[in-house]
């Protein structure tokens, strides 16, 4: 059956969801831009980047405010979205140092969707992980080149492999959560669904602060999570993972005070004495080279 969720998706909700991921990737294409140019005013970025004098020869003002619409909600999703002729225009100023496409197309921003994306866009995201991720969660990963469209055999899923991905705390680690848990979705698997979701919420705050790029709409960000991934019903028993943003706040302090061993609000343990014993005996342990 169908996992619950706190929240049924209707067709305002989707909207409303897909106008916060918008939020979300525009304010990261822009914090890219004022990373690279050196500034966060969207005038000054127009005129770093394309040159813009400001005003015209009767002294009225001449900017087109495509990078200010980044940063501003419109009603009209498309116009804060880049287009490509603009990104191309921005790689070439700043001689490929702009990884604005990147942002723009995040696969981050396509596992926040609802409806989800399908079973086999999700398969592809986890193909196309890094390879410390692809060795863990999928048999003899390293023998096939992961260009898509390609499948992949599965290793199952265990508790120990989700905290390894976890202890990483990258955005990488973050989207691998995510996807193992958009995959378990899509099977109705209720416990391969929970750990990486609760796994994903703890590294949240080491996301945010490491990538500016997502905290500038972190807010946006953590509504988009919690009525895709934060608020489920798990059957028997009602348990659900808690959905009150300001444990994201208190994580985001505690990682700030102490970014190695930080006193996180929640947490969901260590991996088992099984791989504890594995590596002070220096055993193998899955995904290792």
């Amino acid at each position: 059956m169908p996992i619950p969720n706190l929240f049924p998706i209707t067709a305002e909700l989707a909207i409303a969801q897909a106008e916060r991921i918008e939020r979300c990737r525009s304010a990261a294409c822009f914090a890219e831009l004022a990373i690279v140019f050196g500034t966060s005013s969207a005038t000054e970025l127009e005129k770093r980047i394309d040159g813009a004098s400001g005003k015209d020869a009767d002294g009225f003002a001449t900017y087109s405010g495509k990078y200010r619409r980044l940063i501003t909600l419109s009603k009209k999703l498309s116009v804060t979205r880049m287009s490509d002729n603009t990104i191309k225009d921005i790689e070439d100023k700043s001689q490929g140092k702009a990884k604005v496409r990147r942002w723009r197309d995040h696969v981050l921003f396509d596992l926040l969707q609802e409806p989800p994306i399908s079973s086999e866009a999700v398969h592809q995201i986890l193909v196309q992980c890094p390879p410390w991720i692809r060795r863990r969660i999928f048999i003899d990963s390293w023998l096939v080149d992961p260009t898509p469209p390609v499948i992949l055999p599965r290793f199952r899923l265990d508790r120990d492999t989700v905290l390894a991905i976890r202890n990483r705390r990258t955005l990488d680690a973050f989207v691998a959560l995510l996807a193992l848990a958009r995959e378990a979705e899509h099977g109705s698997h209720q416990q391969e669904h929970s750990l990486p979701a609760a796994c994903a919420r703890e590294i949240f705050p080491f996301v945010i602060k490491d990538y500016p790029h997502l905290s500038a709409r972190w807010i946006d960000l953590y509504e988009c999570l919690k009525v895709s991934f934060w608020s489920r019903t798990y059957l028997p028993g009602g348990f659900y993972v808690p959905i009150e943003p300001f444990e994201a706040l208190e994580g985001m302090v505690a990682v700030l005070r102490d970014p190695i061993h930080p006193q996180l609000p929640f947490s969901m343990g260590i991996p088992s004495a099984e791989a504890a014993r594995k590596k002070a005996t220096g055993s193998k342990i899955r995904g290792q080279p």
